[in-house]
């Protein structure tokens, strides 16, 4: 199912100033709760180093794609989003979209606080939490390396992702295999993220 919600405005926000979902943060991501993550990431975006176009005026986001990526026991997904501006073309992003709560979020707040997108309360059970950028996530990143390695086929939304390892992915694959240590995946990725 394609989302197609424009946002023009603030995310809407709870008691905790934060986003809110019954029971779990993925129904933000579709239909009409989904303008509230996309209000959150419009005022997120702009702080980030990768974001080309600072100077220029969000006008909305727009979500196009979420594809599912395991990583146990958390749940998390690369967000496809097209970000239109008052003036010019729009651009297309892709983000690791995850949640955490509990001692995780915690450890999040306190090594990553850039990387929060936007505070999240459950309410059944009743929690709260952080959506944010998984690219931080050692789990996360190893994960995603495999899903390449391997050339899995993950179904998304309206499409499938189908990974292709590089030449220099095949070359780690055989000279140390996909038993590295999570930092080592985490910067292989950011390395592949940079030169993308």
């Amino acid at each position: 199912m394609r989302t197609s919600t424009h946002v023009r405005r603030q995310p809407k926000k709870n008691r905790g100033g934060g986003l809110s979902a019954e029971r779990d943060w993925e129904e933000m991501l579709v239909g009409d709760a989904s303008a509230s993550l996309c209000g959150a990431l419009q005022q997120w975006l702009p702080s980030r180093r990768w974001f080309r176009s600072k100077t220029r005026i969000i006008e909305s986001v727009r979500i196009q794609e979420q594809i599912p990526v395991a990583i146990k026991p958390q749940k998390a997904v690369l967000l496809l989003f097209e970000v239109n501006f008052t003036e010019g073309d729009p651009e297309s992003y892709v983000i690791p979209l995850a949640s955490a709560f509990g001692q995780k979020a915690k450890e999040i707040c306190r090594d990553w606080p850039q990387m929060i997108i936007a505070e999240v309360s459950l309410n059944g059970p009743r929690r709260t939490g952080i959506l944010y950028d998984a690219i931080v996530s050692k789990v996360f990143c190893h994960s995603l390396l495999v899903l390449i390695a391997h050339r899995q086929k993950v179904v998304g939304q309206i499409g499938d992702l189908e990974a292709e390892p590089t030449g220099v992915l095949r070359r780690i694959q055989r000279e140390k295999g996909l038993n590295m240590e999570p930092s080592v995946s985490k910067a292989i990725l950011r390395l592949f993220t940079v030169a993308a």
